[in-house]
């Protein structure tokens, strides 16, 4: 992972833990450690973070995260509404910051993110910040915090669907992204198919990252055209349908709205939609 998003997760979790922002700086620019695959980390760091996993996929009886221990307020911020991750394997912990506990007891202050991965190469990220002591028989943490995070440029795949073979109540009955992933791959054709040639179809721009709050991907064309975005927990497509003709666009572009950068990063990808 790149410095400055290993930085990113660093200034999001200070915020969150309130830790200095210029001890969280400092220790991101000397250390800037990547830890892939997590084993590699130190073993209570694997232990806290693991702990931090379980308890993001839906695990919450305190028996089952032994020799870990949360107390409630740090349990009760580990949690992300729109996924359990199902089908998604721990790829690795990029750590940004490694520090004593700002208890002054034994322990680490750490802050991270978490990456995830699917058999289909969709990958999210968690940013983590955690504060722990290490006691005789296992770890207390005490402050807990988590964030989705978007990469600073997402990977974006586009599909062409021919208008019939687009489900009338398609945008009316959403489905799990992955479902839907799955769905484009079996009915899709390429740009130079003769089965989408002359006939109105449907473009799909889908990301294989997951986004942020309030960010978002946008169809462009030198020019607005008329799209719907779906946002599925932070997974999105945007969906426009194209009319074949000399109005058509020449070539649809994805650009993304980023809400923590504050602007737009353009041709995330290209499609082009007609012949010249």
């Amino acid at each position: 992972m790149a410095w400055s998003s290993s930085f990113s997760s660093a200034l999001l979790a200070a915020l969150m833990l309130m830790v200095p922002l210029s001890q969280a700086q400092d220790a991101t620019a000397i250390r800037g450690t990547v830890v892939a695959p997590l084993q590699e980390a130190p073993a209570d760091v694997v232990a806290a973070t693991l702990s931090v996993v379980a308890a993001l996929r839906g695990l919450k009886d305190p028996a089952r995260f032994k020799p870990v221990e949360f107390t409630a307020g740090a349990m009760k911020n580990i949690s992300d509404p729109h996924t359990r991750f199902d089908g998604f394997d721990v790829a690795g912990l990029y750590l940004g910051y490694l520090g004593p506990s700002a208890s002054g007891q034994p322990g680490r202050r750490i802050v991270g993110t978490l990456a995830f991965v699917d058999g289909a190469g969709r990958r999210a990220e968690e940013t983590i910040a955690l504060d722990y002591l290490v006691k005789a028989d296992g770890l207390l943490v005490r402050e807990a915090a988590v964030a989705r995070q978007a990469p600073l440029r997402p990977r974006v795949v586009l599909y062409r669907l021919p208008a019939s073979r687009m489900p009338a109540d398609f945008l009316a009955q959403i489905k799990p992204f992955g479902e839907t992933l799955d769905w484009l791959a079996r009915n899709a054709v390429t740009a130079a198919s003769e089965a989408a040639a002359g006939e109105p179809f449907f473009v799909f721009a889908v990301s294989m990252d997951r986004l942020e709050h309030h960010d978002r991907l946008i169809l462009d064309a030198d020019g607005r055209i008329e799209q719907t975005l779906l946002d599925i927990g932070g997974w999105q497509m945007v969906v426009s349908r194209i009319e074949p003709g000399a109005d058509a666009p020449m070539t649809l572009r994805v650009n993304y709205r980023s809400a923590r950068l504050g602007r737009v990063i353009e041709n995330l990808a290209t499609l082009p939609t007609r012949r010249r």
